[in-house]
């Protein structure tokens, strides 16, 4: 990673001084989170909508991240949760997702720089009811990385997409302390710029959807305008008798929730709604 200087300043004292008014930055980006991303204009932008009552748990999502965008993790494919006809034709085959290798599985709780998405399965008791959770957990471009970004690495675009160019990170951490997802991270040990998921930006300019969303075979994905992901998510909820998060949390994020549960058994963070 090129260094970074300011001024002649090196980069660790830069650092230093800007962690001395971190605290203080990033606090009041937190609080006027949802005053200051609802007056941003959101019509144009993109929103994926993920179901979780639909979600199978079978981590394709994972697979197809991993593939689309180079990352060195491993991903554990859970067959077992999918049913036969629920499978696009072709797709059991590892070479369609993996190459030639298919990788090991993982720990639920993996995580870390080289994943961007990963799925967990929980297990929600309401007094003697018990059901299966299965929950994504990745980037929901809300733009609170970006508001506090002081190099400009973390990026909001016109369309919704924050991405990041890992080159003018100076690892200050402001994006991870911010965030209230638990998103941004170093893929390794010694690597002070932060990666995270960047909305597949290069494949949604080429009029594609993100991996994940192309490949999920439950249809608990979609994407599209974020008004008419909004108002099949708001549908949806209706129908299972749960609720949409991120249509009004933070003046309205980019990936969007659909659950029957509330959002601690969800692991949803209360954050301020528009």
């Amino acid at each position: 990673m090129t260094k970074n200087t300011t001024s002649g300043v090196s980069r660790r004292n830069f650092l230093g001084a800007l962690s001395a008014a971190g605290a203080g930055l990033i606090a009041v980006a937190t609080a006027s989170a949802a005053p200051a991303l609802a007056e941003d204009n959101l019509s144009g932008k993109k929103g994926i909508l993920f179901d979780a009552t639909k979600c199978v748990g079978c981590h394709y999502c994972e697979a197809a991240c991993k593939k689309a965008n180079g990352l060195d993790c491993d991903v554990a494919i859970d067959l077992k949760a999918l049913a036969n006809d629920a499978v696009p034709s072709g797709l059991l085959s590892s070479d369609v997702l993996f190459g030639k290798d298919r990788p090991q599985a993982v720990t639920e709780d993996d995580r870390d720089g080289s994943r961007w998405l990963r799925v967990t399965r929980t297990t929600v008791t309401d007094g003697e009811n018990r059901s299966e959770l299965n929950m994504r957990h990745a980037c929901t471009h809300c733009g609170l990385c970006a508001s506090v970004c002081p190099s400009g690495a973390m990026k909001k675009r016109a369309d919704g997409i924050v991405d990041v160019d890992r080159e003018l990170c100076i690892g200050c951490g402001y994006c991870y302390q911010a965030c209230p997802f638990d998103i941004p991270r170093y893929p390794a040990e010694g690597d002070r710029a932060v990666t995270k998921c960047t909305g597949c930006a290069g494949r949604v300019d080429a009029g594609q959807q993100p991996a994940c969303v192309d490949i999920c075979p439950a249809g608990a994905l979609a994407f599209g305008d974020r008004a008419s992901v909004a108002a099949s998510g708001e549908a949806r909820a209706a129908e299972v008798g749960g609720h949409l998060y991120g249509k009004e949390e933070l003046g309205g994020i980019g990936v969007m929730t659909v659950t029957a549960h509330s959002n601690a058994d969800s692991g949803l963070p209360e954050v301020p709604k528009n």
